[in-house]
């Protein structure tokens, strides 16, 4: 984090609990998230796994935007991925942050932009 918490945990093992509670929830909001997609493909889409260039063309292109949001500023990165993968809304983000809500529209904006233009120049 770049401000950690400058108190003490009061109760570590009820801090503890709570953030493997948290990680549960976000496993399973990535696994519904995936089960829904896998659900809205067709068929005829899911070839590309029977051909080998094109799996792994997927499995690299994949792999380039992990790396393209991996790169984004720490606070972009956050805001990112609790807005697109936990669909957290702006003012839950900001009180999750501590940051007004304009804030956290900016880091958004900032980091669409930034993987818009890496996705340019990476040809995705």
């Amino acid at each position: 984090m770049e401000n950690p918490i400058s108190t003490e945990i009061e109760f570590p093992l009820s801090y503890l609990r709570k953030a493997s509670f948290n990680q549960a929830l976000d496993k399973r909001k990535y696994i519904k998230v995936c089960e829904e997609y896998a659900a809205t493909v067709e068929p005829d889409s899911e070839a590309h796994y029977h051909d080998g260039a094109a799996a792994l063309e997927l499995k690299q292109k994949i792999e380039q935007f992990k790396r393209i949001i991996d790169n984004l500023p720490q606070k972009q990165r956050l805001v990112f991925l609790m807005h697109q993968l936990h669909e957290m809304p702006h003012k839950e983000i900001a009180t999750e942050m501590g940051i007004s809500p304009n804030m956290v529209s900016r880091h958004f904006n900032k980091a669409m932009d930034s993987i818009t233009i890496a996705r340019k120049q990476l040809g995705l």
